[in-house]
């Protein structure tokens, strides 16, 4: 496996739903980069761009990470 990192600011299909699998096995967002071999700052970003607000029964909210919502 390729440990550089890549140039790309975006990931692609294929990595977020990796990094929702990740985020479901209840992984470390620190570990998250080096397995996807992408730069910490990349993955942060698409955490906070893929958060999806879901309302329970009782009005309360839960955020998690989608991949495709």
């Amino acid at each position: 496996m390729d440990t550089t990192p890549k140039s790309q600011k975006i990931l692609n299909s294929l990595e977020c739903c990796k990094l929702d699998i990740l985020l479901k096995m209840k992984l470390k967002v620190s570990e998250i980069p080096k397995l996807l071999c992408r730069d910490r700052s990349t993955i942060y970003r698409e955490i906070n761009q893929g958060i999806v607000k879901f309302r329970k029964s009782d009005w309360s909210v839960k955020k998690e990470y989608r991949a495709y919502y």
